[in-house]
């Protein structure tokens, strides 16, 4: 049975979007290139997630259309997504990054047109912190 993407980041491009989605354990679930017409056909048979992408030109007409399905759709400047990338730069690292980014929870983000400020610019030993609490928590010996 495949997992359902509890969060999405978005890689946008000029003809093709990356897509990595995560589960609820951070996982990935889902991991391919959509080109531009398919991102909201396939997002529509995606159950209700959190989606993620970098605030761009084009990300805002996303986010909206995204909304409007549903998603909870999220705007992130590219300064706080560099801080998530590991290893080489290419698109999937990128779009992995986005959806590391978007779940942090001190994040200053853009929601549709609004934007929410909630505490200063995140670091990445916050989450980081987090998630290796989570991991130790499972290495742990009963």
């Amino acid at each position: 049975m495949p997992q359902t993407p509890k969060t999405v980041g978005i890689d946008i491009g000029k003809n093709s979007f990356h897509v990595v989605g995560h589960d609820a354990r951070g996982a990935i679930v889902l991991r391919q290139k959509w080109s531009r017409g398919q991102v909201a056909a396939r997002l529509v048979n995606i159950p209700l997630c959190l989606i993620g992408m970098e605030a761009c030109v084009g990300a805002h007409h996303l986010s909206r259309k995204l909304a409007s399905l549903g998603h909870d759709a999220r705007l992130i400047p590219a300064k706080y997504v560099r801080l998530y990338s590991k290893g080489q730069k290419n698109d999937f690292n990128d779009a992995e990054a986005i959806a590391e980014a978007v779940q942090c929870p001190r994040q200053t983000r853009k929601s549709g047109d609004a934007i929410t400020t909630s505490a200063p610019p995140p670091t990445a030993d916050s989450c980081t912190a987090a998630n290796n609490g989570s991991i130790r928590s499972l290495r742990r010996p009963e």
